[in-house]
């Protein structure tokens, strides 16, 4: 390519090209993919927590500083976020709850993941 084609080329308006967006479903239960892979997520969660003994869900390890049960806690109260937003046009993850018993409590997690899986079925 000679210099000048290469400056022309440069100096060309940029084209774009238009791209069309998905229509947005009018609520955010119309979006049932969205629905079964958080339960299929929520379920594998579950399946964690059967196999795990309390000490190992709440114990604090050394080179992460911080233990299964608050990596869990975070993601149960996101889905939490999720199941709520669910009726209406806006899930805020900003609005999740912090609760300390699930993140050290095994059992109190269980019973959130199982509260949530039920939401998620209406």
């Amino acid at each position: 390519m000679s210099p000048q084609a290469l400056l022309a080329a440069v100096d060309a308006p940029i084209r774009t090209v238009a791209r069309r967006t998905p229509p947005r479903p009018q609520s955010i239960a119309q979006t049932p993919e969205l629905v079964t892979t958080a339960q299929a997520v929520l379920a594998q969660g579950l399946d964690l927590l059967i196999r795990l003994r309390e000490q190992s869900y709440s114990r604090v390890l050394a080179p992460f500083n911080s233990s299964i049960g608050q990596h869990y806690g975070r993601a149960v109260e996101r889905f939490q976020c999720l199941a709520r937003g669910l009726t209406g046009r806006e899930i805020d993850y900003g609005a999740r709850s912090r609760s300390a018993r699930i993140e050290n409590e095994l059992s109190y997690a269980s019973i959130a993941t199982c509260e949530v899986l039920r939401a998620l079925k209406q």
